[in-house]
């Protein structure tokens, strides 16, 4: 890590006026890299390679969100959140989150 790089930032953003500032902070936040997909992708993984030849496995497709979340519902992994003892909030509880 640059640490004299870091300091040198941190001193000059310091010395920059709030309308300086929050122009940088917008010019930053349109910035931000894409969000890398390599990792949720089983067509792309390294250790899958191996089986591309495999005919059973030439039309597969990734999941899309229902069907996520169908297979969720329905997995048996999840049936002890059904039990009474795990409903342990209710509407009244925390704050709305308004996103």
């Amino acid at each position: 890590m640059n640490h004299k790089l870091i300091d040198s930032l941190v001193q000059i953003i310091s010395s920059l006026t709030p309308e300086e500032r929050q122009n940088l902070e917008k010019r930053l936040a349109s910035q931000k890299p894409p969000i890398q997909k390599s990792f949720i992708s089983i067509k792309d993984d390294p250790c899958v390679g191996m089986w591309k030849d495999r005919e059973d496995l030439q039309n597969y497709s990734e999941p899309n969100t229902q069907e996520w979340l169908h297979a969720v519902a329905n997995n048996p992994a999840f049936d002890f959140l059904k039990n009474p003892e795990e409903d342990i909030y209710t509407i009244t509880d925390g704050k709305p989150f308004y996103d």
